[in-house]
């Protein structure tokens, strides 16, 4: 969805991405992190965690001055922002339809075996997790990538 989205803005890729979202970071951090790198693609750098005991957020760094923000907060509905050099911004309150046709392109992939994201964003957003989860050790330092 989000892929689709971030053509909105022509040419121009997302130069910020914002998500957010219920849950713990350890259990609920991929639904967002799989939007963050879908609108974006890979090549992600560093992670800091920077939210305190009653809500959780990573700030994604990029090497071309790309920014992402993942918020998982309590009670917090799914949604998402992306914004384009020239101030163009792009904002979903609510994600409906997100759940239904998720299930629609899972089961094509249990049915073809062809999976409709690449392999190298699946790579990036398990990277994404796990550097998340060690930032989480180290609060409002920046953590480079885990390989």
């Amino acid at each position: 969805m989000a892929r689709a989205l971030a053509t909105d803005f022509g040419a121009r890729r997302p130069s910020y991405v914002a998500t957010r979202g219920p849950g713990e970071f350890g259990v609920y951090s991929i639904h967002q992190i799989e939007m963050l790198v879908r609108a974006f693609g890979c090549g992600a750098r560093r992670v800091m965690q920077a939210g305190n005991r009653d809500a959780t957020t990573m700030l994604v760094a990029y090497d071309d001055d790309r920014r992402g923000v993942v918020t998982l907060a309590p009670g917090s509905a799914f949604g998402i922002t992306l914004g384009a050099p020239g101030r163009d911004v792009l904002v979903l309150e609510s994600l409906d339809g997100f759940f239904e046709a998720f299930t629609d392109e899972l089961l094509a992939f249990f049915t073809t075996g062809n999976s409709p994201i690449p392999s190298e964003e699946t790579v990036e957003v398990v990277a994404l997790v796990e550097t998340g989860l060690r930032a989480r050790e180290t609060p409002d330092r920046w953590v480079d990538l885990v390989a």
